[in-house]
């Protein structure tokens, strides 16, 4: 093949990727993993702790700050139990989501929290990640990982 026909083909298929990735970048804000991540906050905030935990596959790995590396379903549920016992109006808000598809049954979420333990005023803040995959037809997070940036000083006593 010559130098032209190469650099018109390689024109070609930077094109049509760029095409695909506006499409990913429009359609990221209607990805059905967001609305699984902000249900599951919503559960999170009401202290539903069964349709919390629904959202995590079973061989979930999430590394908690208060926690380090939880890797069965007992871990996971037991974080929460405890939370939920120790702070009975805690409440999360989500101050920044993306979402970003890495293939038809994958996606990465991006996210800037913030904890109120008391349910207001004193706060931690932090940022994570996670990993979605599409199983038996419906969007799980295999993989999270929370770091906490700032913690109010009222918190640290």
């Amino acid at each position: 093949m010559s130098s032209a026909a190469l650099r018109n083909v390689s024109r070609a298929m930077l094109s049509a990727a760029l095409l695909t990735g506006a499409a990913h970048a429009q359609s990221v804000q209607d990805h059905p993993v967001r609305a699984v991540f902000m249900q599951g906050i919503g559960e999170f905030n009401a202290h539903h702790l069964e349709t919390f935990l629904e959202q995590f596959a079973p061989d979930l790995e999430m590394y908690a700050a208060d926690a380090g590396w939880l890797r069965t379903p007992a871990s996971v549920r037991e974080r929460y139990v405890s939370t939920f016992a120790r702070f009975p109006n805690v409440r999360m808000e989500i101050d920044s989501l993306r979402v970003r598809p890495t293939g038809r049954e994958a996606a990465v979420v991006n996210f800037i929290f913030r904890v109120y333990p008391s349910g207001t005023g004193a706060a931690f803040e932090g940022t994570g990640s996670g990993t979605y995959a599409l199983r038996d037809g419906r969007w799980v997070e295999v993989q999270e990982h929370e770091t906490v940036t700032r913690v109010d000083p009222l918190l640290r006593r």
